[in-house]
Order: structure tokens, then sequence, then C-alpha cells
């Protein structure tokens, strides 16, 4: 692999990860802001991060057996993809 290529790989599969953990933790601080948004309490807000980890926790299993019939990088990158339009 050239050097030019592996920065920018490196560089790609950490903007990745810096992507993902934002997503991952961003909703424990706009908690106060979304109770507020949606005229709730932040407990029932909070919730809301509950379903994201269970979701998560649920959902990562099963992209092993996945990745596995349709390779690697394509379950990578279709998973990536929604995440980055959502985000």
């Amino acid at each position: 692999m050239a050097d030019g290529s592996r920065i920018r790989l490196v560089a790609l599969l950490s903007a990745a990860v810096f992507s993902s953990m934002t997503v991952a933790v961003m909703t424990g601080p706009l908690l106060v802001a979304l109770a507020s948004a949606f005229d709730t309490s932040v407990a029932s807000a909070g919730q809301l991060a509950a379903a994201i980890g269970i979701s998560w926790g649920i959902t990562a299993p099963l992209v092993g057996p996945v990745s596995d019939i349709y390779g690697r990088r394509r379950v990578a990158l279709i998973g990536g993809l929604p995440m980055a339009a959502g985000t």
C-alpha cells in the first residue's frame, strides 16, 4: 500500500470512529434540550438514550454473520452511510 493511501485510510477510519462515537455519546448532553423541545421530563427523554443503546446492542451481534456473507467492507460502508446521513 502506498504511503499516501495509508494516510487517507487512517484519516477516513479516524473520521468514521469519531462520528460514530459522537452519535453514541451526544444524546446525554442534549437531554435537557430534547425534553424541553418535546415538552416532557428529562427522565422520559433519557429513555431515548437507552433505546439507542439497546438497538445497538441487538444489532451488533447480527452484523458479524452478515459481514461474513457480504464482506466486511461492504457492510461497514452500508452501515456508515445511513449513520453519516442521519447525523
